[in-house]
């Protein structure tokens, strides 16, 4: 007899904590899609043989980890790599920050922000780009969005570039456009530069007001509403009006309750459960403490400070949620922090070869990517860490006392009628075994029971009485005990 031939059981891939993605060139920029597409840009810059300046889409499988490409987009090799980027919140335009050439940059027509479009493989976009402002697309159809890309093979996209605007002065080209950050409608980008430069501008990419300040722009970030700005430098973190671009507070880094000076590296508005605070990097300048510093965004009072880590921040995030911030270091490790008591939850060592350079987490919180000049990204699983469950419980055991409460008071009226209604009865069952009586009631506080009423006919009834107590007094108390159980 033939034997039946087995069928090998299908190897099921086990859900990973991390995984590293080797892409090939330097990594300077991160951003996410909710659909969990991953875009990642850098490259080796301005005649760097044999390293492209690129911008990749990636698809991540969020179970486990694994990322399938599905664009690259190969950028002119004598233009500088993409030093940041943003997605439009509601349709596919991408903004980056991306030097021209040196002769654009030495001639003063550096055009630093760029926009491009992404679109599918066979599709003409172009047709559907004739306005000048990308409002034009905030309230199209959903297909219209990064939330409508499915999964695709590499080369089944394209970016088509669509224009770009100035946002420096400088002529200097090692020089670069550091920050690159979309408003949450869409309406406002602003931009950062290493030579101290702040722009916000409009969707149709003008000018809206500019800043000059003296040290390098670090970091830039927009509130939850749209309505503030923080300008991080070096020395100093400014708060602005996003309308005129007023000052609404400066924080010196002279200021900060630290034992030694420090720089400001990187500054967030919290959102979610972290909304009202501001997060605020500083690193020692002897390069061996890092702090956070939390303030207070109505009248920017500092709620505390804390050193998290002993060497330089690189790369700051905050979640989505607002409950993590992530970082990474300059000794090659990552660490993600809470936001109520910046504890620290998670640190990986050796996370790369190279600093890290740029540092997200996914739109749902559950994973975070970090990129580096070693030519990686490494992707790991955020843990479900209890960031405030213990405040939760304090708040729900609250709840409960207060529920409790209420019930005994719209109850208590109706269980001190029962009470009284068999107080006599307690009382002389009381008595009978004990000698004592069991209610301090005015009513027996001065009873004795050899006084009785003048009148015949009512001492007759209150013996009778108390003989009919005898007889019953345990149907009288277990009456009682069921009373107290319904109203309890």
């Amino acid at each position: 007899m033939d034997k039946k031939e087995v069928q090998p059981k299908p190897i099921s891939k086990k859900p990973l904590n991390f995984n590293v993605l080797t892409v090939g060139y330097p990594v300077f920029s991160l951003a996410f899609t909710t659909k969990h597409r991953l875009f990642i840009g850098g490259g080796g810059g301005v005649n760097r043989s044999g390293v492209k300046n690129v911008i990749s889409l990636y698809v991540l499988n969020q179970r486990t980890l694994e990322v399938v490409q599905a664009m690259e987009h190969i950028l002119p090799q004598d233009e500088d790599s993409v030093m940041s980027m943003c997605l439009h919140p509601k349709s596919k335009f991408i903004i980056c920050g991306k030097n021209g050439t040196n002769e654009e940059i030495l001639n003063g027509e550096n055009k630093s922000l760029k926009v491009y479009r992404l679109a599918r493989t066979n599709s003409d976009v172009m047709s559907v780009c004739s306005s000048d402002s990308m409002d034009t697309y905030n309230h199209s159809s959903l297909s219209s969005s990064f939330n409508s890309l499915p999964s695709a093979d590499k080369n089944d996209y394209r970016l088509d570039f669509i224009r770009a605007a100035r946002a420096s002065e400088s002529k200097n080209v090692s020089e670069y456009q550091k920050i690159t950050e979309f408003d949450h409608e869409g309406r406002h980008i602003l931009t950062g530069t290493t030579d101290g430069t702040f722009t916000l501008f409009d969707s149709s990419l003008r000018t809206i007001f500019t800043k000059t300040y003296k040290n390098d722009i670090t970091d830039a970030h927009f509130d939850t509403k749209d309505e503030k700005i923080v300008v991080t430098t070096t020395k100093n973190v400014y708060i602005l009006d996003v309308m005129d671009g007023s000052l609404i507070c400066e924080i010196n880094n002279k200021s900060l309750p630290v034992s030694e000076t420090s720089n400001f590296r990187a500054a967030k508005f919290g959102c979610g459960s972290s909304e009202g605070i501001l997060f605020v990097i500083a690193n020692s300048l002897k390069r061996n403490k890092t702090f956070v510093c939390k303030y207070n965004t109505k009248n920017w009072k500092l709620i505390s400070c804390k050193q998290v880590h002993n060497k330089p921040i690189t790369a700051f995030t905050i979640s989505p949620n607002g409950k993590l911030l992530g970082y990474g270091s300059a000794d090659l490790s990552l660490g993600i922090l809470s936001t109520d008591k910046l504890k620290t939850l998670s640190r990986i060592k050796d996370a790369h070869g190279l600093p890290c350079t740029c540092i997200q987490f996914t739109r749902d919180s559950t994973v975070i990517v970090s990129g580096s000049a070693d030519g990686t990204c490494r992707i790991s699983r955020v843990e479900k860490y209890d960031t405030g469950s213990s405040f939760l419980t304090f708040i729900i055991f609250g709840m409960i006392i207060a529920v409790i409460a209420a019930l005994y008071s719209q109850y208590t009226d109706e269980i001190l009628t029962q009470v009284d209604k068999y107080s006599g009865i307690l009382n002389d069952y009381s008595y009978k075994y004990t000698g004592k009586y069991l209610l301090n009631n005015k009513k027996y506080d001065n009873y004795d029971e050899e006084l009785f009423p003048d009148d015949v006919i009512e001492n007759m009834d209150n013996l009778e009485n108390n003989e009919l107590f005898e007889e019953n007094d345990n149907a009288n108390i277990q009456e009682i005990e069921e009373l107290f159980t319904e109203y309890l």
